[in-house]
């Protein structure tokens, strides 16, 4: 039981650790256009509107469609590889704890699984390296760009997607069962979305409207992939209670 606890409260660390890099740094560097007319980092307006607690629906559309400020140093919301590429040395310290957590967890989850063969053991735990491999590529995109990040970061998602198809819980739950097939898949549609726009638009950048759509397509698709071990942690949550 005890170690159910540790590899447990592991798991969600390493998810939460995640979860925040995606999340905050890609809107790191969004400037709004408050209600009073001022102009605020995303630190600055978010804590101005939880204070206040007023002007709430114009935060969140302000939030949703971020305007440009006039200095030419600063920019809009960004891919998670360019957050990758921007701050380099503290993903390179940041990203091992989380992926070593996240590691540990997906290897007892398969090693635990009485369904698979020991072949089909050996194959996951072979994938689950490639993973730890594949991801630190990806994190790598200040010097490793182009074809190479692609196909690296495809190789990434394709991997934790066989991972999740292949290993089943120790626990069933009906609306865990429904919904990680609707999490995967919806997470490939807006990954094939956030591909279709980097290879049809040369000039991204330059297109705003594009641009934001093609980084919020990215963020929710990595959500979408990570709710899918947010599930298997909850599901190891009720293992724990019985």
């Amino acid at each position: 039981m005890l170690e159910k606890h540790c590899l447990y409260y592991a798991a969600i660390l390493g998810a939460s650790l995640w979860a925040t890099w995606i999340t905050w740094m890609p809107f790191l560097h969004v400037s709004f256009c408050c209600a009073d007319g001022g102009t605020y980092t995303t630190l600055t307006c978010v804590c101005k509107y939880m204070l206040t607690r007023v002007f709430v629906f114009c935060a969140f559309s302000q939030w949703m469609l971020p305007h440009l400020r006039a200095s030419e140093t600063d920019t809009v919301t960004t891919t998670i590889s360019h957050t990758f590429a921007e701050y380099n040395t503290i993903i390179t310290i940041y990203i091992i704890g989380p992926v070593s957590l996240l590691f540990l967890f997906r290897v007892n989850r398969t090693l635990r699984d009485n369904k698979l063969s020991q072949h089909t053991r050996k194959l996951v735990l072979i994938l689950l390296l490639s993973v730890q491999y594949t991801t630190l590529v990806v994190v790598r995109y200040d010097t490793i760009r182009g074809w190479v990040h692609y196909l690296f970061t495809s190789l990434t998602f394709l991997f934790l997607l066989l991972y999740h198809g292949i290993v089943s819980n120790t626990r069933t739950n009906y609306y865990v069962d429904l919904s990680k097939p609707i999490f995967a898949c919806s997470s490939v549609v807006l990954m094939f979305g956030f591909g279709g726009l980097v290879f049809f638009f040369q000039d991204l950048k330059n297109n705003f409207v594009v641009w934001t759509l093609c980084c919020f397509l990215e963020i929710a698709a990595l959500l979408c992939l990570g709710a899918l071990d947010i599930f298997d942690i909850y599901l190891l949550g009720l293992e724990m209670e019985t």
